[in-house]
């Protein structure tokens, strides 16, 4: 019991102790952690993929030039489709759409070409499509052009002759002579009233008799009304005035095609002839509101006064010639 007293303050010295001189101490480190390995510089190879499995990206969007440029195709195909579309593109009404489609210029020139050649019908939208080729300002349909002046169908060899007579040049002139030569005596009359306008047109000599013959009393009452239109419209651009006496039995004839075509061309021609200018006041009686409209038309070129219908003609006061005095 006493030698337990006696140690008791000495081991709670020795306690203090090791206590105190602890204190100061830093704690002991962490062991280091074990070196790492250097970084490989070995390329890693990619597993191989095949063709089949590659899907390409394809990119968005586009420069604003081909966005235009796409945009402007899509716009001459809508128009396109108007244009061969009878209901809105006809031999009565015409076609409304064909300024826009010629405004788009030469950019519209194969479209207009790839759209006739996927039409079958022989029809009047298919032709006026080289119409509006002949009035664009491009050499790009000149190559079309001069094939179609071999086509089967009579109404492309005559399109393209005229449009030819537009565009072409005075290198075109031999083929159009030799074309003109051959058909002097077939029935290919109004291929030849075509060529005759495009000789004429480009320099050559000689076309102007032809459109003058086929105005004649005996070719309007023995040739078909479709070809003797393709005369006065030649003679109306060509500004024949001789075929101002000529006109008149075209203004009578019984087909509205030509008589519009031949009411018009007198308008174009300023023609001072009593006995055609009565002709045309006398459609302002026709049933035909188109032919009244181009009757009303011409009738003011030549006189500067709007006649509503016929008996205002009669109590006209008419001057010694046709077209009245400014």
């Amino acid at each position: 019991m006493y030698h337990s007293l006696i140690r008791l303050p000495m081991v709670l010295f020795f306690v203090a102790l090791a206590t105190t001189c602890c204190r100061g101490q830093k704690p002991a480190p962490e062991p280091a952690a074990p070196p790492t390995a250097p970084p490989s510089t070995t390329l890693t190879t990619l597993p191989d993929r095949s063709e089949d499995t590659v899907q390409e990206i394809a990119p968005t969007g586009g420069s604003p030039d081909d966005i235009a440029a796409e945009s402007a195709e899509s716009d001459i195909e809508s128009l396109l489709d108007q244009a061969t579309t009878r209901e809105s593109c006809n031999v009565v009404m015409g076609c409304a759409v064909a300024a826009a489609i010629i405004a788009h210029g030469e950019d519209a020139v194969p479209p207009i070409i790839a759209r006739y050649q996927s039409l079958g019908t022989p029809n009047y939208q298919k032709f006026h499509l080289i119409d509006l080729l002949g009035r664009i300002d491009s050499e790009r349909a000149l190559p079309f052009l001069r094939e179609e002046l071999e086509a089967k169908h009579w109404e492309a060899r005559t399109r393209s002759a005229f449009a030819l007579g537009h565009l072409g040049s005075r290198r075109d002139l031999a083929r159009l002579k030799s074309h003109l030569a051959s058909t002097t005596e077939t029935q290919d009359h109004a291929f030849r009233y075509a060529l005759a306008f495009a000789v004429e047109t480009l320099g050559g000599e000689g076309g102007g008799a032809h459109i003058l013959e086929g105005l004649s009393a005996q070719s309007i009452n023995e040739r078909n009304w479709g070809y003797t239109r393709f005369a006065v419209e030649a003679a109306a651009e060509l500004r024949l005035t001789g075929a101002c006496p000529l006109l008149r039995l075209a203004v009578e004839h019984r087909d509205i095609f030509l008589k519009k075509a031949a009411v018009a061309a007198a308008g174009m021609l300023t023609c001072n002839d009593q006995q055609l200018f009565q002709a045309i006041a006398a459609q302002l009686q026709s049933r035909v509101p188109s032919v009244r409209r181009q009757t009303q038309e011409t009738l003011q070129k030549l006189t500067g006064i709007t006649f509503t219908n016929f008996e205002q003609w009669q109590n006209y006061d008419q001057p010694d010639s046709a077209t009245a005095s400014p």
